[in-house]
C-alpha cells in the first residue's frame, strides 16, 4: 500500500518564525516544509519552537539575578 500526499504545507526559507509559528498553530500542524525555488530546503516542526520560550526563560533568569547581584 502506498499513499501519495500532494497537498503539503509549505514556507519559502525567507519566511520569518513568527510567519511559521502562525502558520503551524492556524492550521493546526505540526511541520512546515521550506522550500526555495520550488524545491524542497527543509522541515520545521512544533518541536523546533520548543527551544524558544527554554531561552527566553533562560535570559529571564539570567536578568534576575544579575538585577538582584547589582541591587
Amino acid at each position: 500500500m502506498s499513499v501519495i500526499v500532494t497537498d503539503i504545507a509549505a514556507v519559502d526559507t525567507n519566511a520569518s518564525l513568527r510567519q511559521v509559528a502562525l502558520l503551524l498553530e492556524w492550521h493546526r500542524i505540526g511541520c512546515l516544509s521550506t522550500m526555495k525555488d520550488y524545491a524542497l530546503e527543509d522541515n520545521i516542526t512544533d518541536t523546533d519552537f520548543v527551544g524558544v520560550p527554554i531561552n527566553l526563560f533562560e535570559q529571564i533568569e539570567e536578568s534576575e539575578l544579575y538585577n538582584e547581584e547589582v541591587v
